[in-house]
Order: C-alpha cells, then sequence, then structure tokens
C-alpha cells in the first residue's frame, strides 16, 4: 500500500467515527430541527462507503439487507399503534421525561418512525454498496450469491445437433441469359462467337 492509498487507509476510521456520531446527532435532532431518518441514513451509508473505499471491511462487517424488513417492520408498527387506541394512522404521542438528569428531554413516537426509515435507508443504500463493489462488506460476491443467484434460474440448454452443410451446386446460367457485356466474354472462353 503506497501513495493515496495508506492516507485513505488511515484516515478512514476517524472519518468513520465523525460521520457516525453526525448522522446520530441528525437522527436525535430530526423530530424538532432539520435532520431525522433520512439524511442521518444517508450519511450512515457514506460512512459505510467511505470503509469500503479503505478497505476496512472490520469496522461495518454487517449483512446490510437484513436492516430493510426491520425498518419496515418498525415504521409499519408504528404508524399502526395510534389506531388500536382509536386514533388516526402515524398519530404521534410526546413529552417530557420526568426527574433525572434527563428531565429536559422531550420524547415523541414519531422518533420510533423516523428510526424505520434511518434502518430502511442504511439497509438500502448499504446493500447497493455491496453489490456495486467487489470487495464490499462481507463481501459483495457472498451477496450477490445469495439474495441474486438464486433467482437466476439458468435454462439448460439442449444440445442440438448439427445439421451437416449441404452445399447448394452451382449452377452456371447460359450465356443468352447473361448481359450483353458477359454475353461476349462467356462466349469467348467458350470458344464461340458472340
Amino acid at each position: 500500500m503506497a501513495g493515496p492509498e495508506i492516507v485513505l487507509y488511515r484516515l478512514a476510521t476517524p472519518i468513520t467515527l465523525a460521520l457516525l456520531a453526525i448522522g446520530f446527532h441528525l437522527f436525535l435532532r430530526g423530530h424538532n430541527a432539520p435532520g431525522g431518518g433520512f439524511i442521518a441514513g444517508l450519511i450512515i451509508a457514506v460512512a459505510a462507503l467511505l470503509v469500503r473505499l479503505a478497505r476496512q471491511h472490520e469496522l461495518f462487517a454487517f449483512e446490510a439487507y437484513v436492516l430493510v424488513p426491520l425498518g419496515l417492520l418498525v415504521a409499519l408498527l408504528t404508524g399502526v399503534a395510534p389506531m388500536l387506541v382509536g386514533r388516526p394512522f402515524l398519530t404521534s404521542a410526546h413529552g417530557h421525561l420526568e426527574g433525572g438528569p434527563l428531565a429536559a428531554v422531550e420524547w415523541a413516537t414519531a422518533a420510533l418512525f423516523d428510526l424505520g426509515v434511518f434502518t430502511v435507508v442504511v439497509g438500502v443504500t448499504v446493500t447497493i454498496i455491496d453489490l456495486l463493489t467487489v470487495h464490499g462488506g462481507l463481501g459483495g460476491f457472498r451477496l450477490r450469491e445469495r439474495l441474486v443467484e438464486p433467482m437466476e434460474q439458468p435454462q439448460e440448454e439442449q444440445p442440438q445437433e448439427e445439421q451437416p452443410h449441404e452445399e447448394q451446386p452451382h449452377e452456371e446460367q447460359p450465356p443468352e441469359e447473361m448481359n450483353p457485356i458477359t454475353r461476349g466474354s462467356a462466349a469467348a472462353v467458350n470458344g464461340e462467337e458472340a
């Protein structure tokens, strides 16, 4: 490893940790300020991309496609839960934690929906990155073997019998059917007068 690769390799870990901190910060503040699950998920996915570019697979060694159904389930349950108590779909409850050092912290069930969005975005984006890279995550090849190749059923090709190639006999046209220029040359070849 030489040149720019060593710089990327050495800086990947601190940059990844900074991206993780920024991503989780944007996730937590997303209810009251710009941010939320979507942008936080994209920032975490950029951290995963950086790790794959630096070939430091131990930092993000997980199979991301598992996160997609998990995130969808969390988001769906967050939306359906208010309906169980007679409220409209996706109604959010909120309040403040009482007592202790976290008394000023506001909570909201919308954060659970954001968690579902965050999980889906990380899962989809990192799965796409893994499928596009040669050495992605636990291996783009392993992911391809599990997800893509089972869907691709190779069709068995039946060997076709080779037909012997029959040459068509070459029929020469008689001189009278040729144009006048070739009629004269054909006649000369055959020893006839044109």
